[in-house]
């Protein structure tokens, strides 16, 4: 036991995880930049029931959707469409991948047709591992499965069937496309997926299993089966998702993806300076971070990851705890691990979906640990607190990882959103917090030119989760 215990007394000391790229799809665009362009600008991509720009799939639902431009008619994307091999949620992961990759300039090393192969940055692919999750996988897929096996027309059924609707495909799939060693790994806990996946991650990079690793999550699940679901749990809105809202009366299903590279930060900063010191051919690759490579103090990347916490409620399979909690819990395991206190943090990227229970007992716990931070100084601002599920809807399984992205890059640019749909705000201490929603967007708070975004994400089965990014925003 002595020598055991000798042993984990020398372990190394935590290593520092940085996001270096970032790729995303979501209801507002089919990039990073028309995503947050579009949500820094005000604008909803919820669409109402029976709406006729979209495929003749969704124009007869009975609830507002929060669908990919691509379903808009005549904007198909064939490259994001499901076949009998891939579900369309790994079309979308796979999408994100892609943009993330060429984001960080990792493609250059991990792309077999890359020109540039004079590269002195090894990258060791026994060191890049992958944690991108799925909360429901595609309910098509299952429908139509199950159709043909009543019918007993089962040689009609996809051999891929199985793979199709596993959780871990995506992760197996990009480890397999790009011949990745460090780890294959995939998150399923709901609508804290995503960030469960990125959290995790950045504990593998932390403790020194991996150099890189590809985290996010991708979901597609809209289909009668799932809004069925969800409104026999009374949790579905009949107009529009208003987080914070005093008549809010649920969220709205959505679709998209992201995916963030994060990297340890020595092995970022030596890799990205060889390649912004190094000219490349435009017939290859232009690497987007060159043209960030002055900003965030010198440093080629969006963030750092300082902090990380889980809690489980251990009360209702799909109600939060009424006092709030796990919810708190987590919280507070996240800043005590970034060695922070709540009044620290400029902002806050909630959860919350637009319902009765979920906005209220969140809202109250973010209030009671920014009171019990500040005590009783009063040269504080209040804390800015902001969902963009008024933007997008719920993303499910795939929530907590747009969210993120999102979150990092308006950190990173320095402009705060709104919360998209509030109009008659719940009561709360204003004292304590604020829920901006009159503007397009405003400056961050930050400090010493620093912003410190908390991020939380709760799901069924009373599971929860935050992080806490730091990030020097863009001069």
């Amino acid at each position: 036991m002595n020598t055991l215990w000798s042993a984990k007394q020398a372990l190394p000391p935590r290593r520092n995880v940085v996001v270096s790229g970032i790729g995303l799809l979501s209801p507002l665009g089919l990039s990073s930049a028309e995503s947050l362009s579009g949500l820094l600008h005000g604008r909803t991509a919820i669409q109402p029931p029976g709406n006729t720009l979209y495929e003749a799939a969704f124009q007869s639902t009975k609830f507002p959707l929060g669908l990919l431009p691509d379903r808009r008619v005549g904007m198909r994307d064939a490259s994001l469409e499901g076949t009998q091999r891939e579900a369309r949620h790994t079309k979308i992961a796979m999408r994100s991948l892609r943009e993330s990759l060429h984001d960080a300039g990792l493609d250059i090393y991990l792309d077999k047709t890359s020109r540039s192969n004079d590269n002195h940055f090894e990258i060791d692919k026994t060191r890049i591992g992958v944690n991108v999750g799925l909360g429901i996988p595609c309910l098509q897929d299952i429908y139509d499965c199950g159709k043909h096996v009543q019918s007993g027309a089962a040689n009609k059924v996809s051999p891929f069937f199985v793979p199709k609707i596993l959780g871990n495909t995506i992760s197996g799939q990009i480890s397999v496309q790009y011949g990745l060693q460090g780890g294959s790994h995939c998150v399923t806990s709901a609508c804290t997926t995503g960030t469960h996946c990125i959290g995790e991650a950045f504990r593998i990079i932390e403790r020194g299993d991996c150099d890189v690793m590809i985290a996010g999550a991708a979901e597609s699940c809209i289909h009668e089966i799932a809004t069925t679901g969800f409104h026999r749990l009374r949790a579905l809105s009949h107009t529009t998702c208003r987080p914070f809202d005093a008549s809010r009366d649920g969220f709205v299903i959505g679709e998209g993806g992201a995916v963030l590279i994060l990297e340890e930060a020595t092995h970022a900063l030596n890799r990205l300076r060889e390649l912004q010191e190094k000219p490349l051919s435009t017939e290859s690759h232009n690497v987007p971070f060159v043209h960030r490579s002055s900003l965030n103090e010198g440093l080629p990347w969006y963030a750092e990851v300082i902090g990380y916490g889980t809690s489980s409620d251990g009360h209702h399979i799909t109600a939060p705890h009424p006092k709030g909690t796990g919810c708190s819990l987590c919280m507070n395991r996240a800043l005590v691990d970034a060695g922070i206190s709540m009044s620290d943090v400029n902002a806050v990227f909630a959860h919350a979906t637009g319902t009765m229970l979920g906005d209220e007992i969140e809202l109250s716990s973010i209030t009671r640990a920014r009171s019990l931070s500040v005590g009783t100084n009063q040269s504080h601002s209040p804390v800015p607190v902001v969902s963009v599920k008024g933007a997008i809807g719920h993303l499910l399984g795939a929530a907590g990882s747009v969210e993120t992205a999102l979150g990092i890059l308006c950190a990173f640019h320095r402009r705060l959103p709104i919360n998209h749909g509030l109009r008659s705000p719940i009561p709360h201490d204003a004292h304590f917090v604020t829920l901006p929603h009159e503007a397009e967007s405003r400056e961050l708070p930050s400090r010493d030119h620093r912003s410190i975004i908390l991020k939380n994400s709760f799901g069924f089965g009373g599971t929860n989760a935050s992080l806490v990014f730091s990030s020097k925003y863009a001069l």
